[in-house]
């Protein structure tokens, strides 16, 4: 038995990424060094989520076998997501900050430094939005509802007809001319 827990403590090391590979090939590799040693090893991420973990960051070394037989996983206690409730998960990037959180009571957030950008054929939002800040609109925009509160500043607001509402008046029957256009 005693054996056994020897072979398997064998097995596993803590290390550090030493070197920060390429990440274009099919399984990410970085260098890792352990034991005073340096190789370059492949790194497993559990499904869906990948990374390309920065130098310094702690790895657990796992020997498959042989010397060359080697997978890491990767993990940082020090910049980990800290005062999480239970059952929250985040994922981010703690060298810009940016993260998603799936927290406790039933919301996503999403935290960025940067612009967000998504692109899809269609979004969809089924639920009311809040929208703090300028809205820029490329392309058609189609209203069912009321539109309240505000004005139009810059560019004409036409109808379906071509009346520009800027400039249309009203023939006034009971004085001679028209209206004066909205103001």
């Amino acid at each position: 038995m005693n054996n056994i827990l020897r072979k398997l403590k064998s097995m596993f090391k803590f290390g550090y990424v030493s070197n920060i590979e390429d990440d274009a090939g099919d399984l990410p590799v970085a260098q890792y060094t352990y034991h005073g040693q340096a190789k370059d090893i492949v790194t497993i991420y559990p499904y869906g989520f990948c990374a390309n973990a920065p130098a310094d960051n702690l790895a657990v070394v796992v020997n498959m076998g042989t010397t060359d037989q080697k997978i890491v996983f990767t993990a940082s206690g020090k910049d980990r997501f800290k005062n999480l409730k239970g059952g929250e998960v985040v994922v981010g990037n703690f060298v810009t900050g940016d993260f998603v959180k799936f927290n406790s009571e039933k919301k996503i957030e999403v935290v960025s430094g940067g612009s967000v950008d998504i692109t899809a054929p269609a979004i969809n939002v089924n639920g009311g939005a809040a929208i703090t800040g300028d809205v820029t609109v490329s392309g058609g925009l189609t209203v069912s509802g009321d539109i309240t509160g505000g004005s139009v500043t810059g560019g004409t607001v036409s109808t379906t007809g071509g009346i520009d509402l800027d400039t249309h008046t009203h023939f006034v029957s009971s004085a001679p001319g028209n209206s004066n256009p909205p103001q």
